[in-house]
Order: C-alpha cells, then structure tokens, then sequence
C-alpha cells in the first residue's frame, strides 16, 4: 500500500533534473491521448459500419475539438 501512496503523493516539480519531471509529466497526458484517439476511430468504424453515412457525419461533426 505504501507504494500506492507514493504514486499518488505531491511531487515538487521544481527540484531534480528539468527532462525526468517533464517526461514524468507527459506520460499519462500521452497514454490519455492515444486512449481518446484508439475511442474515437472505433467509434467511427462500428457507426460507419453499422448505422450509416449520417450517422458517421453525425459523429464526426459531434467529435471533440481539436485546437
């Protein structure tokens, strides 16, 4: 348990290399982007598939905002 709360504790971003904290940091964003983009293809394949062209017109206009 003790491990748990080591992951979970405050980190002070402002001690220790600059590159460890920043890739430290990018992980999970990044395995939060992969996961949001592998979603968002599955989606569109099965409606594709499944229910139609408006559908899937109806799902890409309806998607997230990327800036």
């Amino acid at each position: 348990m003790s491990n748990w709360k080591k992951f979970f504790s405050a980190v002070d971003m402002t001690e220790g290399r600059p590159w460890e904290r920043i890739v430290l940091f990018t992980i999970p964003m990044l395995l939060g982007n992969i996961a949001q983009q592998l979603y968002n293809t599955v989606d569109s394949v099965v409606v594709g598939n499944y229910v139609g062209d408006n559908a899937l017109a109806a799902v890409g206009s309806a998607g997230p905002e990327t800036p």
